[in-house]
């Protein structure tokens, strides 16, 4: 990674995401975070020619594009997207509660809200030169021990994030001509430290 990347962040302004924005920045690289949440004050102190902070809904289309778009006119362009946006919290199969409503808002933020900002972000990747290993850039999705090997209590969310995995591969078929990398990160509750130091060694 050069001093001159440009990287998209979705769930920048907290816990994995936060944790992955302050390593780009802290080696050299610009930045677009978007979030619901307001830019937390560590954040407030990058200098504005560094990162631009959006709060944008990722399930909505529009939004995204839109977030796009201002970051070619701020950067000119895009070299790589990490998702780490996702909403996780405990869904027991006999709840009184109807489960509906959670799955449907948890898939749309935990997968199609990374299915949009991929969709949105790849045109402006493609733009990009390849460098000396033949790349253009770089996808990174989060998704979780979970997806693979489901807990209790938490079916929603391991659900959301086996499609999150399901998407991986296919999409990396489809755009390894490209020169573009799609990775998956699936951490567990005790791996988040070991997944956030591999992040920094697939970006080199």
């Amino acid at each position: 990674m050069d001093q001159e990347s440009v990287f998209l962040i979705t769930g920048g302004a907290s816990r994995f995401g936060k944790a992955v924005a302050k390593l780009l920045l802290s080696e050299g690289a610009c930045l677009t975070i978007l979030d619901l949440r307001s830019p937390p004050d560590d954040l407030r102190r990058v200098p504005q020619s560094r990162l631009l902070y959006l709060q944008v809904d990722i399930t909505t289309e529009k939004d995204v594009f839109n977030a796009i778009h201002a970051t070619k006119l701020k950067f000119g362009k895009l070299n790589g997207v990490i998702n780490c946006a996702e909403i996780r919290m405990k869904s027991p199969m006999f709840n009184k509660d109807s489960l509906q409503p959670l799955l449907s808002r948890t898939i749309d933020v935990n997968f199609f809200g990374s299915l949009n900002v991929i969709r949105a972000a790849l045109p402006l990747i493609k733009h990009n030169k390849r460098n000396s290993y033949g790349e253009k850039g770089i996808v990174i999705n989060t998704s979780s021990g979970l997806g693979v090997n489901g807990l209790s209590d938490f079916m929603v969310f391991s659900i959301s994030k086996a499609a999150v995995i399901a998407l991986t591969v296919p999409l990396s078929k489809e755009l390894e001509d490209e020169g573009i990398r799609v990775l998956d990160i699936a951490p567990g509750f005790r791996q988040l430290f070991k997944n956030f130091l591999k992040i920094q060694f697939l970006l080199y």
